[in-house]
């Protein structure tokens, strides 16, 4: 669930670039490096949120990586995560559709 949550922020967070900029997006997968790329101004915890979300998006090249980091996960946290990435993506999706 968790790739699947920073998947969803970064492509809406790149259909913004898209929409201010009319050029592609970079090619990061770095929320808040991309967030920075547009014309928003977030609280200062979505900075954070965004930035510890980042760490969601593993490199299939590395598996004790992951490992190490799926077996950190339980539901609470899951739970946590899930609902601050909603709310994040409520706030991307209106500001695009101003855009």
């Amino acid at each position: 669930m968790h790739f699947f949550l920073h998947l969803t922020l970064e492509k809406v967070i790149k259909a913004l670039i898209v929409s201010e900029r009319g050029e592609h997006a970079p090619y990061s997968h770095s929320l808040s490096y991309l967030l920075g790329k547009t014309s928003l101004a977030p609280p200062e915890r979505y900075i954070e949120d965004l930035t510890e979300m980042s760490k969601f998006n593993m490199q299939a090249r590395y598996p004790d990586e992951k490992l190490a980091f799926y077996t950190s996960i339980d539901l609470a946290s899951s739970q946590h995560w899930h609902k601050i990435g909603m709310e994040i993506r409520a706030w991307l999706l209106s500001s695009l559709k101003k855009s």
